[in-house]
């Protein structure tokens, strides 16, 4: 599973840089660099599979108790925020516009810009139907997948451990799915068919 993931983030990571760096847009002339994998794709299943090991660590190595949620919540923070804190220190350093525009931003951008959560809902909703990236770090845009990744963490304990919880968020999300499927059709719409289909998939 580890690899498969792996897997999957190289092949976002390489189109991130292909739009970033090379202001490529068309989505069929790399797909050779890319592996051959569509990274709209990979990012779904890269957090479904991530959604299954967190649930397999969950219920493996914490207890059920106050202290196993709190050293959940404790190692999710360390692994999250020991990685992308100094990634902010080298927007800030590196990318000329990112200290500017954070310093001018408003106070609620400021700390979806610092702590993540939330940004995932700025970017889609911040500015609707138009992608908000207001509340993060110019350079980091990407990192509003972790805001979704956090919300996560967050609820995890709850919705995992319980399966009514669980079996009713499950078919909550099929249902706005069905939705989504049916008002938009199949189609990309940048708000509802994909940034909130990775909140929900996570």
């Amino acid at each position: 599973m580890g690899l498969i993931r792996l897997f999957l983030a190289l092949v976002v990571a390489v189109d991130h840089w292909r739009v970033i760096v090379l202001h490529e847009q068309s989505i069929f002339l790399d797909d050779i660099v890319k592996f051959g994998f569509n990274a709209g794709y990979a990012v779904m299943f890269f957090y479904v599979i991530s959604g299954f090991l967190i649930t397999h660590t969950l219920t493996r190595n914490y207890k059920r108790d106050r202290s196993g949620v709190a050293a959940f919540y404790s190692n999710r923070f360390i692994r999250i925020f020991s990685l992308y804190w100094p990634m902010v220190i080298l927007a800030f350093l590196f990318v000329a516009s990112a200290w500017p525009q954070f310093v001018a931003a408003r106070l609620p951008d400021k700390f979806t810009a610092i702590f993540l959560i939330g940004q995932d809902w700025g970017l889609a909703f911040g500015s609707y139907p138009t992608p908000y990236v207001g509340g993060a770090i110019s350079g980091l845009h990407q990192a509003w997948t972790l805001g979704a990744e956090l919300t996560f963490y967050l609820l995890a304990p709850f919705f995992i451990r319980s399966w009514k919880i669980g079996a009713i968020a499950l078919i909550a999300s099929f249902a706005l799915r069905a939705f989504f499927v049916f008002r938009y059709g199949t189609d990309v719409q940048e708000v509802w068919t994909y940034a909130f289909a990775r909140r929900t998939h996570s």
